[in-house]
């Protein structure tokens, strides 16, 4: 029973991270806010640089297996960045 436990546990911590998805996080934001800044952003010719103009904002990049509380999703992370707007 207990090697049953501990292999329940090592399951977990293994598919945990997986379930994981990355958010901007600005405390105190708005989603105005977030979706005003990332329109701008997203003019970017590149990803590197989509996330070094956000960052620049003051937005950091989390991984987080449930949604912040100044979270936001983002255009690069809910769909391909080819075909951003």
């Amino acid at each position: 029973m207990r090697l049953i436990s501990i292999g329940g546990l090592l399951t977990l911590c293994v598919l945990t991270p997986a379930c994981s998805k990355f958010y901007w996080v600005k405390s105190g934001s708005s989603a105005e806010e977030f979706e005003g800044k990332e329109r701008i952003c997203l003019q970017e010719q590149t990803k590197s640089s989509y996330g070094d103009c956000m960052r620049t904002a003051g937005w950091a990049r989390i991984k987080s297996s449930r949604p912040p509380v100044d979270g936001y999703r983002g255009y690069p992370d809910q769909h391909s960045w080819a075909f951003r707007p």
